[in-house]
């Protein structure tokens, strides 16, 4: 049986030693189970120059490495420890393999996974292949033809959290910058091109939630990376983040916009449009868009609660009714008061535009039932006036004020009058309501 050795000679070339069954009596070593790519190493040829740029070669080495590392001196690797020039040794290789995997004290079956429990080689995820169900690790040493020159480095801090695998994926830190593709973007990896100073890897994401959490993810456009130059963009535009890249086999993902798959499509570009973090159009159809780059900044909370072109992303969902937004941004920290001076808030826009279950929920997370909006009318006035009575019950319930007066003296008994809405006058005035309210604006009595 040979045997290759885990360390090379100061020369640097690899040995592979020829033992006696009585001399591998006690001799610990471990061994390599694997797929055979198209360029293996074998043992005659390991050692040549032409040969060290190969992928089966890197497989070789990266192998030694994790086995040196655990305290082996040799490991056995079919593709160079048998001589397959001779049908006698192939013969004896095939009838013992068996014997040598059971007498092995160490196999790795999925080599990627065992460098990553003792380097986070943020290479290994620097990978090119038309197989988009691999997950972070590569499907095949073949995905590695255009990586020979990616080496490890450190681009930013972590948050000093181990890399973990699971049964999901891996789990990491890692930078994430937003891209012009509602639940896109790229995670930047700790490795460079050699020579390559002032850029960073990075590979193509999706979010795999519909609520944008940044937490789960799916690699996407695996036929592809990017040397990117985060100078060109601003800090708050990219932020560290723990997240689990699922491996392909177990991702469900239902796009929010279609169920056409990410790499069907042609990858965004990958740098920001400084027309896009400028303030929001609320009308553009890209909409969306601004929303996603805006959950992905690192300065969130300032970013949620800031009014552009007179409304804030709360009160833009709440007014159309999109109860999906107004969730996903109440759990990423909108809040539910703005400077109701300036704006109308999100719960008398969506009580104005009858989106009930959207007033519900603003409700229940503290929106105040009282507040005025720019315009002097609170939430009860713009329900009353368009007649909706559910919301009207609903905003009473929570301590909405029948007797409220607007700016010209006007009371939502006034303003369910012109709307001609009669039932939910009489739900006033059940409420104790004043009937005898004078309307200063229109010179108007209730009576």
């Amino acid at each position: 049986m040979r045997l290759l050795k885990t360390r090379k000679t100061e020369a640097g070339n690899f040995v592979v030693k020829l033992f006696t069954d009585e001399q591998l009596r006690g001799l610990p070593y471990a061994i390599l189970s694997h797929t055979w790519g198209p360029d293996e190493a074998t043992l005659q040829n390991i050692n040549e120059p032409s040969v060290s740029s190969s992928m089966g070669y890197k497989k070789i080495e990266q192998c030694c490495s994790v086995a040196r590392k655990m305290g082996y001196e040799y490991v056995w690797i079919d593709t160079c420890c048998i001589d397959k020039t001779s049908s006698a040794e192939l013969s004896e290789a095939i009838n013992s393999m068996f014997a040598w995997y059971q007498e092995a004290k160490a196999a790795f079956i999925r080599l990627q996974e065992e460098i990553l429990r003792i380097s986070e080689d943020h290479s290994l995820f620097a990978w090119k292949s038309s197989d988009t169900r691999a997950g972070l690790l590569a499907p095949s040493p073949a995905a590695f033809l255009d990586s020979h020159d990616i080496v490890p480095c450190e681009t930013f801090d972590t948050f000093s959290s181990p890399l973990i695998i699971s049964g999901r994926g891996i789990h990491l830190d890692l930078c994430f910058i937003g891209l012009e593709q509602v639940g896109l973007g790229l995670a930047v990896l700790q490795c460079k091109k050699l020579g390559g100073e002032a850029t960073s890897v990075a590979v193509f994401v999706r979010d795999t939630s519909l609520a944008f959490k940044l937490e789960r993810f799916k690699r996407v456009y695996c036929d592809d990376f990017r040397h990117l130059d985060l100078k060109r963009y601003h800090t708050h535009q990219y932020r560290m983040t723990r997240m689990c890249i699922e491996s392909g086999r177990i991702t469900r993902f239902k796009s929010p916009r279609g169920s056409k798959e990410y790499n069907n499509l042609a990858p965004p570009h990958i740098y920001p449009d400084p027309k896009m973090t400028q303030s929001i159009d609320w009308g553009s159809p890209r909409v969306e868009v601004y929303l996603w780059l805006l959950l992905t900044r690192t300065n969130l909370a300032a970013a949620l609660n800031a009014v552009s072109n007179g409304q804030t992303p709360l009160s833009w969902a709440a007014e159309n009714g999109l109860e999906n937004y107004v969730n996903l941004l109440l759990e990423r920290g909108a809040t539910t008061e703005v400077d109701d001076k300036v704006i109308d808030t999100p719960l008398a826009l969506a009580s104005k535009n009858g989106h009930t279950a959207i007033v519900k929920l603003l409700l229940d997370k503290g929106a105040s039932a009282r507040a005025a909006g720019s315009s002097g009318k609170a939430p009860l006035v713009h329900g009353s006036y368009a007649g909706h009575e559910d919301i009207v019950r609903m905003l009473i319930d929570k301590g909405a004020d029948v007797n409220a007066k607007g700016r010209h003296g006007d009371t939502p008994l006034i303003h369910a009058a012109r709307g001609s809405n009669w039932s939910i006058a009489n739900i006033l005035i059940e409420k104790g309501i004043d009937i005898n309210t004078k309307d200063h604006g229109y010179g108007k009595e209730i009576d």
